[in-house]
């Protein structure tokens, strides 16, 4: 898989020596505490010391966007899912992660899931940003970044009784990746569509339909970057409610972040 999340990880990010592109003097005001567990996937300092079960109803497969890049543990979308009775989430996320990384990860998964598990598919950013590049650090990507795609959603049907297709949301990635991610969402669109194994959350149009878009809904980190598609604390609140109202039973319990 080439790399993969710090277990039992407990530390603030970006530090001076690995500031994530930002300049120096710039990085302490985006410094966030990121947390993994005894898996290395992502969790907020209020789950970190709950004890873990052996099955997940929701697990996510996605890249930094789905890991909550810039934003503090609690308010990421998988932990706002946690509240629901009933439910358990588990981010399975890693920043970088391209289609066919997470294929191998799902694939290595020694956890059991239950019948009635959801896997919400988030993912295919970096293919677009590294397949136009031919190279993803030193290494030669598959051009046919629908087959990655397929190929890992194929697989997460054969584990999972539903999945849940996301369209990527972003302000801006610079005018050479735009119009391949705007491409990229169409055909996630079309795979859903013809198909009855899928179910789509478009928060791409979900996005464009909130505020058309504001800068609000991503996080500051991306706007001092310039590339700018990781959700904000607001874009992840929106994204749980989507993925909640999808679930089946549909939670019935008021939530905080649920309309």
């Amino acid at each position: 898989m080439g790399w993969r999340n710090k277990r039992n990880y407990d530390d603030y990010w970006p530090t001076a020596d690995s500031n994530g592109g930002l300049q120096a003097e710039s990085y302490a005001a985006y410094r966030l505490r990121y947390i993994t567990d005894e898996h290395g996937d992502r969790v907020s300092n209020l789950k970190a010391n709950e004890e873990d079960t052996a099955e997940q109803d929701i697990l996510i497969l996605g890249d930094s966007s789905a890991f909550g890049l810039g934003v503090e543990g609690q308010y990421i979308f998988s932990e706002l899912l946690n509240q629901i009775p009933g439910y358990s989430t588990r981010n399975l996320s890693v920043v970088g992660y391209t289609c066919k990384q997470l294929a191998k990860k799902l694939k290595d998964l020694d956890i059991p899931q239950p019948e009635s598990a959801t896997t919400v598919i988030w993912c295919g950013i970096n293919n677009i940003i590294h397949g136009i590049q031919k190279t993803y650090w030193g290494r030669i990507l598959d051009p046919t970044i629908e087959n990655d795609y397929f190929s890992l959603i194929s697989l997460a049907k054969e584990r999972s009784s539903r999945v849940v297709l996301v369209t990527i949301p972003y302000h801006t990635l610079g005018e050479k990746y735009d119009n391949k991610l705007r491409n990229f969402n169409q055909f996630i669109r079309k795979t859903a569509e013809s198909s009855g194994d899928f179910q789509l959350i478009d928060l791409e149009k979900k996005f464009i339909s909130t505020d058309n878009n504001n800068i609000s809904l991503y996080a500051e980190i991306d706007q001092l970057i310039g590339v700018i598609f990781h959700p904000s604390d607001h874009g992840h609140k929106i994204i749980a409610q989507e993925i909640a109202s999808s679930l089946n039973p549909r939670p019935t319990k008021a939530l905080p972040f649920f309309r």
